[in-house]
């Protein structure tokens, strides 16, 4: 049963690296811009 242990705590390994990738480029507030010149017409 140690495969059996190995194999669950890799695969634990790898989804926590592919939940905290997603979660890092996460923000609940976006940044404000501002923009700068006139609109001419």
């Amino acid at each position: 049963m140690k495969v059996d242990f190995y194999t669950k705590a890799v695969l634990t390994v790898i989804a926590s690296c592919l939940v905290y990738f997603v979660v890092q480029d996460v923000t609940l507030i976006k940044e404000a811009h501002a923009q700068s010149g006139a609109w001419s017409m």
